[in-house]
């Protein structure tokens, strides 16, 4: 939807609100896509919010608050009354109803598991046992699934009678007697075969599956490795208990690299939703602190070299362009090595030749600055050996940010520390005691 439209639209929205044009109102909503609607829900106030939300059939209701940010889906759940999440709920696929139903209270979610029919209400109750950072926490549990043993007129008739609750049908899994999943094969393939034929003879057994208790973000980066569409998720006993579908998986990977970048610039896990201040403030003060403390630190450094820095001024002026450049290299060199171990692409056997490239670009990159910097230096200050000497001492602590960068994640998801979450304290520490004492003893060893 273009910007324009979506002001027009915003607007007629609001007049039909404010004249009360209720008709009006759901016919305009009628015609915008969920998605839009979740989307606009960020332009209009509480009272906007609820007075359309409770407008929308069951079924947009349901498409709308799967769209909605968190925030939004937490506070639109809390006025929800028992019969309406109900209706809401029994239009959701499985995954998103349990994810519906773990965000609400208690004793609300065991109402409405009692009014659902007992098959839905089982399948929901036993999703609500997973834990939401794995597999069985993101999986759904409509599959198309035939038996091994069923002829292809069988399979074909077992799909048909699943198909109304399967929203889409890429992959059908093949079972034994015993729900042990053996393989998969595709629509296209029992379509083309004699009706006669058994499935076993036909399908493939090369399914790739994840167990229960994978963590999420590592079957999310299954699914884009062998880019699946679809991937069942198996027991203990190798038993098809559900699948994840691509949109799943993309959601895991997008909420993962969201938080990973909230940990890198410290301020955690904090959505950008509207939150309270002190909530806001008890999620970045912590990183704020430690960065406080490599300052701290830095500033003792220097005190120690005082009689250096009195006896030449011209030091000082270079202290924030040194710390500044070593930062910019470290959370460069962190951010990429970060972002590849989440999503896979970054392994520990390469790591030889990650830091080698690292420091490759590093080194280059910090001959560039040198000499732009001793350049600034000479017209500036005309001090031709110390612009030298300064220049060498900038090259030396971008390398040392290079190497603190991609080794300290490496390092720190060897010893299952999230890297993501220390990597931004940790480069600043990093850069502020070591960028200055490197700076300071060099310039004071070859100057003094």
């Amino acid at each position: 939807m273009d910007e324009l439209k979506f002001e027009n639209i915003l607007d007629s929205l609001e007049e039909c609100i404010e004249s009360e044009d209720i008709e009006r109102l759901k016919a305009i909503l009628s015609e915008i896509h969920p998605a839009d609607i979740a989307h606009m829900f960020g332009h209009f106030n509480r009272f906007e919010q609820n007075y359309i939300f409770d407008l929308l059939p069951a079924e947009t209701a349901s498409e709308v608050l799967v769209e909605l940010s968190e925030l939004e889906k937490e506070r639109m759940l809390k006025k929800l009354d028992e019969e309406r999440l109900m209706k809401i709920v029994d239009e959701l696929e499985s995954d998103e109803a349990a994810d519906v139903l773990a965000a609400v209270e208690p004793e609300v979610a065991e109402k409405v598991l009692d009014a659902l029919p007992d098959e839905d209400s089982l399948e929901l109750r036993q999703l609500l046992t997973y834990d939401d950072e794995t597999a069985g926490g993101i999986m759904g549990t409509e599959m198309a699934v035939v038996h091994e043993t069923s002829t292809v007129k069988e399979a074909i008739s077992e799909i048909r009678e699943v198909a109304e609750d399967v929203d889409d049908i890429y992959t059908v899994w093949v079972v034994d007697a015993e729900g042990v999943l053996k393989g998969r094969i595709s629509l296209k393939d029992l379509i083309l075969a004699k009706s006669s034929t058994l499935v076993k003879e036909i399908y493939r057994d090369d399914a790739i599956s994840v167990p229960l208790d994978m963590d999420q973000e590592e079957a999310a980066q299954m699914m884009q490795k062998y880019d699946l569409v679809s991937m069942p998720v198996i027991d203990k006993k190798g038993r098809l208990v559900g699948r994840i579908t691509w949109d799943d998986a993309m959601e895991v990977l997008n909420e993962e690299a969201s938080e990973d970048m909230g940990h890198i610039s410290g301020t955690g896990g904090e959505e950008p939703g509207i939150r309270s201040v002190f909530h806001s403030m008890k999620k970045r003060l912590p990183w704020l602190i430690t960065g406080l403390f490599g300052g701290v630190v830095s500033a003792w450094i220097m005190s120690e070299y005082v009689h250096s820095l009195e006896a030449l001024i011209a030091l000082t002026f270079f202290i924030p362009i040194i710390t500044a450049m070593g930062g910019n290299v470290g959370i460069q060199s962190s951010s990429i090595v970060v972002r590849g171990l989440a999503i896979g692409e970054i392994t520990y056997r390469g790591t030889g030749q990650r830091i080698m490239k690292e420091l490759g670009v590093a080194l280059l990159n910090g001959m560039i600055l040198s000499i732009i910097l001793c350049i600034v230096i000479l017209l500036w200050q005309n001090l031709l050996f110390e612009s030298l000497v300064i220049s060498m001492s900038l090259i030396i602590v971008i390398l040392t940010a290079a190497l603190v960068g991609v080794t300290a994640p490496l390092m720190l998801s060897k010893l299952n520390i999230d890297p993501a979450l220390a990597m931004g304290p940790f480069v600043t520490i990093s850069n502020d005691i070591l960028g200055v004492f490197i700076y300071l003893f060099l310039t004071t060893t070859l100057l003094f």
